[in-house]
């Protein structure tokens, strides 16, 4: 059994095209032998050698004209372009079989003759093929331990050279697997043109078919059977995380095993995964967007945000990820004030008053105030100013330095126009910086403000470090534990009302005191309101689309919170009745659950496009039916 892919360490639905031999073979048949007759080869013939192409990516000159055509050029992956390939070709392939099936002696005799000599050729390509690529050993032999990296590869020279020499052996099933196939499909063609289609053709017809589709999915791109793959990390998360349903992880870089997607081989639920396509609220309110997060840092600041998330463990190998986790703290007091008097700033388009400084953009529709402040590596610090609208204008506050300007030290507002100023603070952590920046604070766009009382602060932690060091490999993979983490099935004991998702995300801004272990963020609801304390029982994630849950509530009403996705199509039931699901936390499920005692919560996961789908599939085959019905009735009168 071979150990390395012909296509290298990576996916094959991504780049790699097959179809079993027979396949090729009959959609031959009906190009060669039925394309006068029936326009649909035409059609299906043009489809996949226009698809083919369309796989080959920017190696020709055809796909940078396609790449202009609206909405084409928002698919990122040619080779994902073989499924249209495949479609073709399967169409073919069975008007080939058809005509085959049911054509007399003398057409069938025609039929098996193009199907034979396409197999010949396939047989005769399949052997020159594998003789130059034989050829091509030694020389490839000669690459192994090169480092060099050629344009457009992923791979090194010695990584193209190790799969190519340990593929091109004949002890290697890969290579000589499908000779044998292609010397079967030879054989049964003669046989099958002197027989006809018979049970004892068609059964060994199948039996190939068969035995070269296995041949694909065990020996060309691994067997099924193989373990998934361990590693420390993995290890420590099966031995020592406890019940994998009742937390998530958040890797902040590709972990094997655990993301990208290797969560769902082990059973391990995380917050991010390769290609991540979040709903709107989850990556506004999270930032993930994709796996890497908009602003890793300002999500693992965000710690009420992951502890309601239910984020029990952070992965990380990147050492500057891990500089920033040891400087997160879950509370602080502030420091002295690090900005000096107006005598220190420099102001661009504006003017000093007394106790202010206006900002009034120019020509430039940009005006600016900064001042030179000193700055500790990886610490966090808390910006705070009045400000006063003389029109609505857009500003932004952030610290600046050559090598160092990056989003999460920057704060957009909008500010409209008003007599009375209103105070504006944010928290960031200063990350990797130099010893000196620049804060800024100035507006875009046209308009004017009035700004005083700026103040820059050092945020002294008071308590340990909100995540605690548990696991390091010997490679620096490490775990940081949690310790706020909330149980994935929990009860809030205080309800706290909300209108939309930006509320919330306000509400879950680094520092904030939002206590993810008793409070709950509710959309729908008009008041803070205290709930009695409940403990959950059991739960039951052996459905994914019907999570269950035994619960007791210690008082006349409590609130259950699920840290899974609020989505259209859910439903739930308190004791088999049906009741309200409640927006919670922004991205969560919430349930209302009355009396004192034990509870069963059922969730249901119930689509109204999947009914909606149903019935239109259902209408369409009622539809085809009909249409077949009527036109037998129709040529059953002409033959009468």
């Amino acid at each position: 059994m071979n150990t390395f892919m012909f296509y290298g360490p990576w996916n094959n639905t991504e780049l790699f095209g097959y179809m079993p031999i027979f396949v090729l073979i009959f959609a031959a048949v009906a190009i060669l032998c039925l394309r006068k007759k029936n326009v649909q080869i035409w059609f299906w013939t043009i489809l996949a050698v226009f698809a083919f192409i369309l796989v080959l990516g920017d190696n020709t000159p055809f796909y940078k004209l396609a790449y202009q055509v609206p909405g084409y050029n928002m698919f990122r992956a040619p080779g994902r372009n073989w499924y249209e390939v495949h479609f073709a070709l399967s169409i073919l392939f069975a008007f080939g079989l058809n005509a085959i099936i049911g054509a007399n002696k003398e057409k069938r005799e025609k039929f098996f003759k193009a199907a034979i000599k396409t197999s010949v050729v396939i047989g005769v390509l399949a052997v020159a093929t594998i003789i130059v690529l034989f050829s091509l050993r030694p020389i490839m032999i000669q690459f192994l331990g090169t480092d060099i990296v050629l344009p457009n590869f992923v791979y090194t020279l010695n990584d193209i050279a190790e799969y190519f020499v340990r593929n091109m052996n004949f002890t290697n099933p890969a290579v000589y697997i499908p000779i044998i196939i292609i010397l079967l499909c030879i054989i049964w063609c003669i046989f099958g043109k002197k027989s006809g289609w018979t049970r004892v053709t068609s059964g060994i017809f199948a039996g190939i078919l068969l035995i070269n589709i296995f041949y694909y999915g065990h020996w060309v791109y691994g067997a099924p059977t193989q373990p998934p793959v361990e590693t420390p990390v993995l290890s420590y998360l099966k031995e020592e995380g406890g019940d994998a349903n009742q937390y998530r992880i958040y890797p902040m870089d590709d972990q094997p095993g655990v993301s990208p997607m290797g969560n769902m081989i082990n059973k391990l639920n995380v917050i991010n995964t390769y290609s991540t396509v979040p709903m709107r609220d989850y990556a506004t309110l999270t930032g993930l967007s994709s796996f890497v997060a908009d602003d890793p840092e300002l999500l693992v600041s965000r710690v009420n945000l992951l502890s309601a998330m239910g984020v029990k463990y952070i992965v990380t190998n990147n050492s500057e990820y891990k500089e920033f986790i040891k400087s997160v703290y879950p509370s602080y007091s502030e420091g002295n004030n690090l900005v000096g008097d107006s005598d220190g700033w420099d102001i661009l388009t504006g003017e000093f008053l007394q106790d202010s400084f206006k900002l009034e953009s120019g020509e430039d529709n940009y005006s600016l105030m900064q001042t030179e402040i000193p700055l500790k590596k990886y610490t966090n610090y808390k910006i705070s100013f009045l400000a006063k609208g003389i029109t609505d204008v857009q500003m932004f506050a952030d610290l600046f330095a050559e090598g160092y300007d990056q989003h999460a030290q920057q704060l957009d507002i909008s500010v409209a126009q008003s007599d009375d100023f209103e105070r504006y603070s944010f928290t960031l952590n200063s990350g990797d910086c130099p010893s000196r920046v620049m804060l800024r604070i100035g507006i875009q766009g046209l308009g004017a403000v009035e700004v005083m009382d700026v103040s820059l602060r050092e945020l002294v932690p008071n308590e340990t470090a909100a995540y605690e060091k548990v696991f390091e490999d010997e490679e620096g993979n490490t775990i940081y534990y949690n310790p706020q983490w909330v149980n994935r099935a929990h009860f809030a004991t205080e309800i706290l009302p909300v209108s939309d998702i930006e509320e919330v995300n306000t509400a879950f801004s680094p520092l904030s005191d939002i206590d993810p272990q008793t409070q709950a963020l509710v959309e729908g609801i008009d008041q803070t309101e205290n709930m009695g304390n409940g403990s959950v029982l059991q739960e039951d994630y052996s459905d994914a689309d019907a999570p269950k849950f035994k619960v007791y509530i210690d008082g006349q009403k409590g609130f259950f919170v699920l840290s899974d996705t609020y989505y259209t199509g859910w439903e739930v039931y308190v004791d088999g009745v049906q009741t309200t699901i409640y927006k919670t936390n922004g991205i969560m499920r919430g349930v209302f659950v009355e009396g004192e005692g034990e509870h069963t919560i059922e969730f249901r996961f119930v689509p109204g496009s999947f009914y909606k789908g149903l019935v239109v599939t259902f209408i369409a085959l009622g539809g085809l039916i009909a249409v077949v019905f009527l036109q037998r009735r129709k040529n059953g009168k002409k033959t009468n």
